[in-house]
């Protein structure tokens, strides 16, 4: 058997979305431990019910203290205040990702408290728009060799700036956070 990827992760929420991630890393054999912080004692029974985590609390700081991945998902208005919550036991090289659907919004929310060190990873999940050509150029996200960029589905939030001979097209004001992109 091989070596999970990642030696701890941490669930923060763990309802439709933060349950079903669960089963998958605990069927894909994706960490060692998986720690779920929910608000509510209830959930967390349910969650221990169905064995979805290793360890169970009512403190995101503590799911996320020494977490290579954490995985936040809980309501798009609470993403900030849980990335507060989180920011002092986030450790060096941890990935920090979200499950939310609103990534300006989230983005804006919760960098601000992702300390140096940390990788902040927004997940980006749309389908393909009808004009492509208002899709942001990604540089080194190309599926084809040789080509520096491709064309990828990912919003342009307001507070870009645009990338030098991209046509316009964004790019993060900060580089620590790297857009995912699922097609």
């Amino acid at each position: 058997m091989s070596k999970p990827i990642f030696e701890k992760i941490a669930l923060v929420g763990i309802g439709l979305i933060g349950s079903s991630l669960a089963r998958i890393i605990c069927r894909e054999v994706l960490t060692g431990h998986i720690a779920v912080a929910s608000r509510t004692a209830e959930t967390l029974q349910r969650a221990k019910e169905l064995k979805l985590g290793d360890d169970y609390t009512t403190d995101a700081r503590e799911a996320a203290r020494g977490a290579d991945l954490i995985i936040v998902s809980v309501p798009v208005g609470a993403c900030g205040a849980v990335a507060e919550e989180i920011q002092p036991a986030l450790k060096n090289g941890a990935i920090l990702t979200d499950v939310g659907s609103a990534k300006a919004s989230v983005i804006a929310q919760m960098q601000p408290h992702v300390p140096d060190g940390v990788h902040f990873i927004p997940e980006i999940f749309w389908p393909a728009p009808k004009n492509r050509d208002r899709m942001p150029v990604l540089p080194n996200c190309s599926r084809t060799a040789g080509a520096s960029s491709r064309r990828c589905p990912a919003p342009i939030p307001r507070h870009w700036k645009s990338y030098p001979n991209s046509g316009g097209a964004a790019a993060p004001k900060s580089t620590r956070w790297i857009p995912s992109i699922t097609t």
